[in-house]
């Protein structure tokens, strides 16, 4: 339990605010704390280590319609400047294209993917840096790459024209001289740009402008009409004489309403214009005698803005979507119209597979729907972050759930959703109100309730929320609800609800960490100046969920101040209410008021607090300062100016975070804290505006020691919904002794011969972490002899079972010629015979020979040694065979007893007491020596013998 002090008011030991990016202001510190900072080991950390991104997820990939791959079973949605390659079986992401720039990726948005028609296993990619590039999405592997210079907002290609692509580019924004102030007026502009290979030339004309913003591009199935629309015009282009005459005046027409989309049926002869009235209008001006007046028909059945439209490949059908959540299908004969309704979402765009059967419908929630063409039922869904920036803000923030840390955010209005960010993958969507996704009625908006706080319990086995509703006409709505984790249907089964838990908005929503899963407490602060504390009682002794309430045992204020937000210590002994620029704390089990804690300046209101893991500091924060303070003594450790807008807490350390945005330069900067040091471990600056951030602990497979344990990665969301996984390089690399990697390495040549004899010099140049003891071990444990003949028992073994296939060779290798077989057998020749199967007991003389590396059919290089196979012209020299056998084997055994005696232990041996051994020790070593070199030689016998018989016995079969 954490004990309070009265702090020092003699001599209060108070820091200076100051500015951590100014290196040159120092802190006069007294001694005592300088010496306790710089004496504390778990603080220091190494200057040159960075924060790196480790992974990309998450991300809306629906601003623009998928494109499915030839055989249709695969299909390429893009977020941001990746490409995602997802599985129409099973919705999985099989890979992502364009992952960063140092990979040869986009910098900014990709716009535009197809498929190159010359090869099905390419695409192309087309982005807001003004790059084109073609992928090559097997291997992920960036094969061509075209530079335009231009924002690349739209793009179309055809078969027909090679190397051309049609653009649409937005021009710069024009800064008045005077004012200094841009022009606001956007002016789209439709450009060809051709690349000559030979030439090694780029030739761009202009074919089109309009001070609208341009609403689709589209280019007939034939490739002779190229159609693009702007908000109030259409304009047809006729691409066969493009080339010749870019810049002529080309059809133009008017339509009454703000186009949304457009679509070319090249079949019937006109083109479909959705626009924001719902209505979709047929302008038939494709053929030449109806481009100066042409003949126009309406299909109304939308009720809001149509957002997409797309004709099937023969042209009979014309399938439609917009903001009532169900997908059309006209039939264009006779507007025979086929409803696919409750689609969960306001649908955005469609696509059609190559093979027709497949649906893939986008979804505002961030969701792809593929659907089938055959019985219109629904065959495989992609789900990303639902949550919507315009509608639906980011109350919660990013929660992490105890169970399985999945992260916990907004979602759908009204919901939550559970989302696994280390498989970058939806769990689920718990619906916090339930209500009846119907679109709007006219023009007005529907006000949906809205989830603000999210918290659970230490374990997960409880959570609370927080939701509301304000339209402005009816009573306010503000519920404060309990949950209960049901293992059966893995989520979470609502237990109670609280109607109005304050008079006025809730602040904030805390857990009691001195409480546990089975008797929970929670903590809600609102602006009516009061904070309340909700605790679970048992109505009897029966343990079922039914059986229990929730009731508020007690409420506090501090003179009628709002307060802001709370927090409860680690140990669970100290809350720590903020009330406006105070800070109060209670004694957490009789809340009881203890102590105050002034933050200067009094016009700022303390908006975090955070109690760090296992240590007395306390971290709050203002609008324009971050304060580290004490809490045994009550006092400030050090103040620093900063404009906190987020933080939080690593749950593995005590390091916390706290950023804040740029909005001017869009980016945010990010700044690591130990409560210890005043000065921060890292600074990390992040190109985009994060909206919120959290510690994600790493998983136990990412873990290289017990070192990295103790941190946790950055997860934080971007305004364009893309997660960001933020954390250190892999600075512990994997410790491979050298003794593992000459077990893992594998030769044909180990194979047979075995590996190569370790003497006391191979052995002390090994890797710094062998000393001495080992070293001594393991000579004590096998001795060179005792090596020799394993060795020579396990390539005899070898020897014995490859000669039963008399048909092939040992090694991989090509047939042997009878010139060969001939020297194989020639036993007295030894020096024709220095590899032969006879020789293996010479192991050093065979290893210090150069192997022969030789090509195989397979086209793997392959040891080749000069080892035959004992084919049946030997059967007729065994006698001179067994007779070579023993002399080799006598002479053999005689120069290894000569090498043991003069190659002595040259390291020093030690006693149990850790002195050098004596006279007396040497004596029994050469006593045992002896011993050891009688079972040598007997050993050495029966071997010769078994070795005779097993030549024997293989000669005879």
């Amino acid at each position: 339990m954490i004990e309070l002090q009265q702090p020092n008011s003699k001599n209060p030991k108070v820091r200076s605010a100051r500015n951590p990016s100014n290196p040159s202001h120092e802190f006069k510190d007294s001694n005592k704390n300088q010496k306790q900072i710089n004496n504390n080991k778990d603080t220091k950390r190494k200057k040159n280590v960075r924060l790196e991104v480790q992974k990309m997820l998450g991300g809306r990939f629906i601003d623009r319609p998928v494109v499915f791959s030839r055989d249709s079973k695969y299909f390429f949605c893009y977020c941001s400047n990746t490409i995602k390659v997802t599985s129409v079986e099973t919705g999985d992401i099989l890979k992502t294209i364009s992952i960063t720039p140092e990979m040869g990726g986009h910098k900014n948005d990709i716009t535009f993917i197809r498929i190159d028609s010359n090869n099905v296993n390419q695409l192309y990619s087309a982005s807001l840096d003004g790059t084109i590039k073609l992928w090559n999405y097997n291997n992920m592997r960036l094969i061509k790459e075209y530079c335009v210079g231009l924002p690349i907002l739209r793009m179309e290609m055809h078969d027909s024209y090679p190397d051309q692509f049609f653009i649409v580019t937005a021009e710069p924004h024009k800064v008045d001289s005077k004012t200094g102030s841009r022009n606001k007026q956007v002016k789209h502009a439709l450009l060809s740009i051709k690349f000559d290979k030979q030439a090694n030339i780029v030739q761009s004309s202009l074919i089109c402008k309009s001070n609208s913003t341009c609403t689709s591009i589209e280019i007939s199935e034939n490739g002779d009409l190229l159609v693009v629309t702007f908000s109030h015009e259409i304009r047809v282009i006729d691409l066969k004489s493009i080339n010749d005459t870019p810049t002529q005046n080309w059809p133009k027409y008017k339509h009454p309403n703000k186009i949304s989309c457009a679509a070319i049926n090249s079949h019937k002869g006109f083109i479909a214009i959705g626009d924001l009235s719902g209505k979709i209008t047929y302008w038939y001006c494709l053929e030449k005698s109806q481009l100066e007046d042409p003949v126009t028909s309406e299909s109304h059945w939308h009720a809001h803005k149509v957002n997409s439209l797309v004709f099937s490949s023969d042209g009979n059908y014309l399938i439609s979507g917009g903001e009532e959540a169900v997908l059309c299908i006209w039939r264009v004969e006779d507007s025979f119209v086929i409803f696919i309704p409750r689609l969960g979402s306001e649908i955005m765009n469609i696509s059609i597979s190559p093979d027709q059967t497949i649906y893939a419908v986008g979804l505002l929630d961030n969701s792809i729907k593929l659907v089938s063409m055959v019985n219109y039922s629904f065959k495989q869904a992609l789900q990303g972050l639902k949550h919507e920036s315009l509608a639906n803000p980011l109350s919660t923030g990013l929660v992490l759930e105890p169970r399985n840390y999945d992260v916990v955010l907004n979602g759908h209005p009204g919901t939550i959703q559970f989302y696994n960010a280390y498989m970058d993958r939806h769990v689920m969507e718990l619906e916090v109100s339930v209500t009846n996704r119907v679109s709007r009625i006219f023009e007005e908006e529907v006000v949906r309730h809205h989830v603000k706080h999210v918290c659970f319990s230490k374990n997960g086995k409880w959570m609370a929320t927080v939701d509301a509703r304000n339209d402005g006409v009816n009573t306010p709505e503000l519920y404060l609800k309990f949950w209960h984790f049901d293992p059966n249907s893995q989520t979470y089964q609502q237990n109670c609800r609280v109607d109005f838990p304050h008079y006025e908005d809730i602040l904030s929503l805390c857990f009691h960490n001195g409480t546990t899963d089975d008797d929970p407490t929670f903590i809600t602060t609102g602006l009516d100046t009061k904070f309340k504390v909700w605790e679970l009682n048992k109505i009897d002794d029966n343990d079922s969920i039914e059986s229990v309430i929730w009731t508020c045992v007690f409420i506090g204020s501090y003179k009628k101040f709002i307060p802001r937000t709370a927090a409860v210590s680690k140990d669970g002994s100290v809350l720590a209410v903020s009330f406006n620029n105070t800070i109060t704390l209670w004694d957490a089990f009789t809340y009881t008021l203890k102590r105050n804690l002034q933050c200067m300046p009094s016009s700022e209101n303390v908006k975090h607090i955070l109690f760090t893991n296992d240590e007395p500091f306390l971290v709050s924060a203002t609008n324009n300062f971050l304060y580290v303070w004490n809490i045994h003594t009550c006092e400030v450790l050090y103040r620093h100016v900063l404009e906190v807008e987020m933080t939080a807490l690593d749950p593995n350390s005590s390091d916390f975070v706290v950023a804040w945005n740029n909005r001017f330069l869009k980016e945010c900067k990010l700044m690591i804290y130990n409560p210890k040091n005043h000065d921060p471990l890292q600074i990390h600056k992040v190109n985009h505006i994060v909206k919120s951030l959290t510690y994600l602990p790493r998983r136990s497979d990412d873990l290289e020691s017990s070192q990295s344990e103790q941190k946790s990665n950055i997860l934080y969301i971007t305004d364009k919904n893309d997660m960001y996984i933020l954390g250190e390089p892999s600075s512990i690399k994997p410790k491979v002794s050298t003794r593992k990697l000459e077990q893992k390495s594998h030769s044909y040549f180990s194979d047979i011969f075995g590996n190569n004899n370790k003497t006391l010099e191979q052995l002390s140049s090994k890797e710094s972490d062998v000393d001495e003891s080992d070293i001594e071990e393991e000579k004590q444990k096998e001795s060179p002899i005792s090596k020799k003949k394993k060795k020579n028992k396990k390539s005899f073994m070898k020897a014995n079972q490859t000669s039963n296939n008399l048909s092939t060779p040992i090694l991989n290798s090509k047939p042997v010629s009878k010139t060969n077989k001939d020297e194989s057998v020639d036993l007295n020749n030894d020096e024709k015979n220095e590899h032969t199967v006879e020789d293996v007991e010479d192991v050093e003389d065979v290893e210090d020979k150069t192997q022969k590396i030789t090509k195989v059919t397979n086209g793997t290089s392959t040891p080749i040694t000069s080892v035959q196979v004992v084919t049946n012209n030997t059967f007729q020299q065994n006698e001179q065979y067994d007779k070579h056998k023993e002399d080799k084997n006598q002479n053999m055994v005689k120069k290894i007893r000569d090498d043991d005696e003069q190659k002595k232990p040259t390291l020093p041996k030690t006693n149990g007491n850790g002195k050098l051994n004596g006279k007396h020790n040497s004596k029994s070593n050469s006593i045992n020596h002896k011993s050891k070199k009688r079972e040598m030689d007997s050993s050495d016998d029966l071997t010769l013998n078994n070795t005779k018989k097993k030549m024997k016995k293989l000669l005879q079969s």
